[in-house]
This record gives C-alpha cells, structure tokens and sequence, in this order.
C-alpha cells in the first residue's frame, strides 16, 4: 500500500486527495505486480543542466522532475536498453525513501518549500542557458517560458514523427493545453475530478449527473443545505474553493494571448459573493466534520456529495465507500455545456536551448508508446485510448476482498468522460498564491468583493506581465 507526504502543491481538498490515493491503492492491489524498475539516475535540477557528453560517446539526456517515481525509472531502464547510445539522467528536486514493503510512496504531494526550490532553479536555468533537455512543468509557469521561447513547441515533433499517430491518443488533451498555437507541455496521464452523489438524496431534485449548471446547483442543492441533519459538501477552504473555481473556468479569467487577467469584472465579483453565499448558507459541513472511509456509511448518508479526483479507473467504486446508492456526477460549469476540465499528472517539456531536443522528443515520446502507457506502474488515466480501455477492462474484472467494486456504468461514465475533456484546469502556482491570499480578507468580511477583486486583478497583472 502506498504512503501519502503530508503536503500537497495542488489546490484541491485533503478529501479529493485522499480518495485519489485510495483509488490508487485499489489499482495497485488489483493490478499485476510491475517488475521493480531501479532507480533513475541522480543530483538535483541545476547541478549540470543539459549535457550531450557520457560515457563511451553516449548522449546524456538530462529530465529535471520534482521528483521521481516508479514509472519514471522503469521508463529509463527499458529506453535505455532500446538504445545503448543514449542515457537518461533523471534529476529529482526531492527523493522519496521507499516504504517498509520495497514500493515507492505515491506522488503529488510536497512541502511547498520543495516547489519553491524546484522552481527557482528551474527558472534560474532555463535564463542562463544550463537547464536540463526535458523538465517536469505542473508548478512552472511555463506559459510565460513558452512566451521568452524557452520551450520547444513539440507540436512540430508529433507533426514529424511517423510513429506517432493522433487517432490513437485522446488528443482532446493535447489539444486543450495548446498555447497560442504551440504544444509546450505533454502529460503521459491525467485526472479529472468528478462528484460522487448519494442518489437517495439527489434522485428526487430530478438533476442529472451531466451537464449541470452552478445555478441549478445552488438552486436544487440549496434545498439541501437548510436541512439540520447534514450539509451537502464536506468542508473545504473559501479560498481552495475559489482557485478550483477559476481553475475550471480559467480562459474567463486569464487571456493567455495577451497575458493579462481579467479579475476585476464583474463576473469574478459575482463568483466572490456566489462563494461567500454558499458558506453564509450552510452548504459546506463544519471543518471538524469528516466522512469516514471504514465502509461505515452511517456517517455519510447525510452528505449529498463528496468531491474525488479520478486519477485511475478504480476510483469509480469510491462512491460505494460513501454512499448506499451512489451515482457519479460532473461538476456543475458556468453554462452546463462547457464540458469537463483535467488535471495533469506529470507534464514535460522540451527545453527549447537543449542540443538535444530530438533525443529529448524520443524519450517523451517512448512515454506515450503501448509499453508504458500499459505499464501498471503509470499513474493516473493514460492518454492512450487502448491503455484506457484495458485499464477499465481490468477494473471491471478486478475483485479485491472487502474493497468495493465500480459497476460497468459506472466504469463507462470514466471512459467517456475522459474522452470529453476539453479544458486545462492548471493554474500557474503563483496565480493559486495570489488568489488564496487575497480572498482571505474578504471570507472574512474585512474587505469588499470589489476591493479584492482590483487588489488580484492588480497583483496577477503585475506577475503576467514580468
């Protein structure tokens, strides 16, 4: 069973998280072992950058990540064999020592000290010329690196390299995390966050588990919510909130064209007081207030929903953790017809400077190839549609004693889910900072919707435009 680090550099809610752990949990104990990969190179991201020079005329290809994980490694040790003139050096910002059973903790979660260092010397290399071939991207502001030409649009790469054909991937994905035409970050897998329901709740509201609006929610759940025997959401910060929020909806919020934000209108003004409405109204449970996760329901048959974020086909069952009658919803949009936003697992790029971007584009691309997007040790939905159709095959088929099972609708619902995603819900960590910080005031009644809304309008301006 894998352990989880304290600290997250996501935004999403410690109850997200933890069910996404656990999902990862009944993968690993459904799936086949994967044979033990051996550990991926070391030193830290800036301790040499990119290098073309190794041993008996090898080219190094140098991969700066926050830090390293099982798929990773085994990903090495099988391109290496495949091609003995070239060796991968993997730079971890942070080690993860293995547990007492020999397997590696999950990954995703770290101190926020580790994700400054990492961007710092990130960012310090890539301005002086020394930073590594590919490099991990999720906590960069890579947008702007992409801007200054940092990045190698690899867009170019998929158009040239015969082997890669788009049919095969769900370049729904690609296509949403396009940057003013170019393709500067390439994840291997993806998550995307779903509702769980308890349908004996919900069923008589007559909502529908698709393509729902923030209005309908407020409208039907609000019902719900003045009902004194529980809240319809377990508890999650104001601010948590509201970066989820416009993470959803990003393109509302920030003109990746012209760099600049837009929070100073009145829709985020609305999205501020919409926010502090649903506290003021009791549609959050108070934060000492937690769902067990033991298969005891007693306690979660009052909640409504319960937030987890998908990152394997094993999550569907979760609702059966939760709820007698579960059903997975998406989570409302703005119009009901925007279609689901992703997470990112990893995503890397092409360090635009590197001398050795087409070795770096072979590396990446071998990601992408059936032996590793089948490989049990990938985390989270791969981006290979038959990968994904063989891992909720196996889902379907699994059978885990005392671990709940996800029905084959419920299954599907994933699948095509994930074949419908269309929007790029990463926010720039500094943007996420910003947005925490500033809200605070106004949770607090210390400051107006209007006030924050110019101080962030002003703070994130000022960071897009250096």
């Amino acid at each position: 069973m894998k352990e989880m680090k304290k600290m997250s550099f996501k935004r999403s809610a410690w109850k997200a998280w933890m069910l996404g752990a656990l999902a990862l949990t009944l993968a690993a104990c459904s799936a086949s072992n994967g044979g033990s990969a051996e550990n991926g190179g070391s030193g830290a991201p800036g301790d040499g950058g990119s290098a073309s020079g190794g041993q008996n005329g090898q080219k190094v290809i140098a991969v700066s990540v926050v830090e390293s994980n099982r798929f990773l490694d085994l990903a090495k040790q099988k391109f290496e064999a495949a091609h003995p003139d070239i060796r991968i050096e993997i730079k971890p910002a942070f080690s993860t020592p293995q547990s007492e059973s020999g397997m590696a903790r999950a990954t995703g979660f770290f101190d926020p000290n580790t994700l400054e260092k990492y961007a710092t010397t990130i960012n310090a290399d890539l301005m002086n010329g020394t930073a590594s071939d590919l490099l991990v991207v999720d906590p960069l502001p890579y947008t702007k690196y992409a801007d200054k030409k940092l990045l190698a649009d690899m867009g170019e790469f998929m158009k040239d390299d015969d082997r890669f054909s788009p049919d095969n991937y769900y370049m729904n994905v690609f296509d949403a995390l396009k940057y003013d035409g170019g393709l500067y970050g390439i994840p291997y897998s993806v998550s995307m966050m779903v509702w769980m329901g308890n349908q004996d709740r919900l069923e008589p509201l007559g909502i529908r588990p698709d393509r729902w609006t923030w209005k309908e929610f407020k409208e039907k759940i609000g019902t719900l919510a003045q009902d004194p025997s529980g809240s319809p959401l377990q508890w999650e910060d104001p601010g948590d909130w509201i970066i989820e929020r416009v993470g959803a909806e990003r393109n509302a919020f920030i003109d990746s064209d012209s760099q600049t934000a837009e929070f100073a209108g009145q829709k985020f003004i609305d999205l501020l007081e919409e926010t502090k409405s649903l506290y003021d109204q009791k549609f959050f449970s108070q934060p000492d207030v937690s769902i067990s996760l033991s298969g005891d329901k007693a306690g979660s048959e009052l909640s409504v929903f319960f937030p987890v974020r998908v990152g394997d086909f094993a999550a569907a069952a979760i609702g059966h953790l939760l709820f007698a009658n579960p059903a997975i919803y998406e989570v409302p949009s703005e119009s009901g017809e925007q279609g689901m936003s992703f997470d990112a697992h990893t995503m890397l790029a092409i360090n635009n400077k590197s001398p050795n971007k087409q070795e770096a584009w072979e590396f990446l691309s071998f990601l992408l190839t059936d032996e590793m997007q089948f490989s049990p040790e990938l985390e989270g939905l791969p981006v290979l549609k038959k990968a994904s159709e063989a891992q909720m095959e196996a889902a379907k088929n699994a059978s885990v004693e005392g671990s709940p099972k996800a029905t084959p609708e419920e299954l599907n619902k994933i699948h095509e889910l994930l074949s419908q995603v269309n929007r790029f819900a990463g926010l720039d960590p500094k943007i996420e900072a910003i947005l925490k910080e500033e809200t605070k005031p106004f949770f607090t009644g210390q400051k107006t919707a209007e006030t924050v809304a110019k101080s962030i309008q002003n703070k994130v301006n000022l960071y897009l435009q250096e």
